[in-house]
């Protein structure tokens, strides 16, 4: 299992936005995102980068 960090990066700066990530998916011009402890959140974004 992999647990990520979630940063948006706006203007060239990185801003946190979810610890413990566990799950990122793709809904149409969405991200939603799942951390470890269910706490959900969606953003209007692009993935362009994942490491884990």
């Amino acid at each position: 299992m992999c647990e990520a960090s979630a940063y948006v990066i706006q203007d060239g700066k990185d801003s946190l936005i979810l610890e413990n990530v566990d799950e990122l998916n793709k809904e149409g011009d969405t991200i939603k995102r799942t951390n470890l402890f269910g706490d959900q959140g969606v953003l209007e974004a692009q993935k362009n980068e994942f490491h884990c």
